[in-house]
């Protein structure tokens, strides 16, 4: 990112916060596209059960998706 550039970072009120409290959240880059879908799709991610999300099923294919293409780090590894 340069000077200038912008991002948002949305959260869902239900699910804000994971156990340990950290804050959750969708970052949206400034060319609308969204850093955690990118994330997975691209096999650097993976969406665990531990932490709930409205996109949880949508994301867990993702990942899977990922994994069974053999992206990213499922190139070198089978699970992480």
């Amino acid at each position: 990112m340069s000077v200038g550039d912008s991002i948002t970072i949305l959260t869902e009120i239900k699910n804000a916060y994971d156990f340990y409290h950290r804050q959750l959240g969708y970052v949206i880059l400034e060319s609308g596209e969204c850093l955690n879908e990118l994330l997975l799709q691209n096999g650097y991610a993976k969406a665990s059960r531990d932490y709930y999300c409205s996109k949880l099923a949508e994301y867990q294919l993702m990942n899977r998706t990922a994994q069974l293409n053999k992206v990213g780090l499922y190139a070198r590894i089978s699970h992480f």
